[in-house]
């Protein structure tokens, strides 16, 4: 299989390359789905601190914002607003899948000072959690 070189599709063809090699073990199937993650992740980071993409910042709404739910402990922890889908096709949808992948990191990823930190910061947790965890 044989990928076109090009600077804007870098991470595509490593995710391809990742996707061709090894999905066929199970630790393959992992890195895969912390790539999303990291990527899911880093979007919301983004769009919460005001970088590009902008029309992703109307789909991560904090707690604190939405006045009924200002007093619960999650508006305390800075936790996103996740809307809830019927069906479980929904659950994938950015506005869905985005603050939930972004409330369950630790509270030091999530206020990380810039993106290079919090993609460093994310990375080492995300893989600590996949082959360590019992």
């Amino acid at each position: 299989m044989k990928l076109n070189a090009s600077k804007d599709n870098k991470q595509l063809q490593t995710i391809l390359k990742i996707h061709f090699f090894q999905s066929n073990s199970r630790s393959g199937r992992i890195i895969i789905i912390i790539i999303i993650i990291i990527k899911l992740c880093l979007l919301v980071y983004k769009a919460i601190n005001g970088l590009p993409p902008s029309y992703l910042q109307d789909l991560c709404v904090p707690v604190t914002t939405v006045s009924t739910r200002a007093a619960l402990r999650s508006a305390a922890r800075g936790d996103l607003v996740v809307l809830r889908t019927r069906r479980r096709l929904g659950n994938r949808v950015f506005c869905v899948g985005g603050p939930t992948a972004w409330n369950s990191l630790p509270s030091d990823i999530r206020t990380a000072s810039s993106v290079t930190t919090s993609r460093n910061l994310l990375k080492t947790h995300l893989f600590i959690q996949s082959y360590y965890t019992t």
